[in-house]
């Protein structure tokens, strides 16, 4: 997930160009297939296939989360608790639906944790990088708060 500027390889992709919503990814709703803008992975095969789709699941929370924070007025309005709040209370056909248990959504948050953070940490905006929710999952993985 991180870039590799030192990357000895030249990489050529393939895509559709899509309008940007602004909140910094890019997704294939496709769960067979790893692409997204800019390079290809390929296609995984049958068996790494039922890992792939945590990721991607955990990819497409982390931009719902985003985008409810950038919603605010003040990020910092946003608590961990009620995003986990607002996350089960989307819809089953939501793209980012995981469950309407609060306590469910809160599990899975925390044990993807890591993804989420990193995506965090890589979103362009500083008061997204630095939010309440950020520091709440730091501290829940057991690490310090980025702030």
């Amino acid at each position: 997930m991180k870039p590799c500027e030192d990357i000895d390889v030249t990489i050529f992709g393939s895509g559709l160009m899509t309008e940007d919503d602004g909140s910094g990814f890019c997704l294939d709703d496709d769960p067979d297939q790893s692409s997204s803008r800019g390079y290809r992975l390929g296609k995984p095969s049958k068996q790494y296939g039922s890992w792939y789709k945590p990721v991607l699941k955990t990819v497409k929370l982390a931009r719902s989360i985003i985008t409810l924070l950038k919603e605010q007025s003040r990020v910092s309005r946003l608590s961990f608790a009620d995003v986990i709040r607002k996350v089960s209370e989307f819809k089953k056909d939501h793209h980012a639906y995981i469950s309407s248990d609060p306590a469910a959504v809160e599990r899975y948050v925390v044990v993807h944790g890591q993804i989420i953070l990193q995506l965090f940490a890589e979103f362009p905006d500083q008061k997204i990088k630095k939010c309440a929710f950020c520091g709440r999952l730091t501290r829940k993985n057991g690490g310090e708060a980025p702030y």
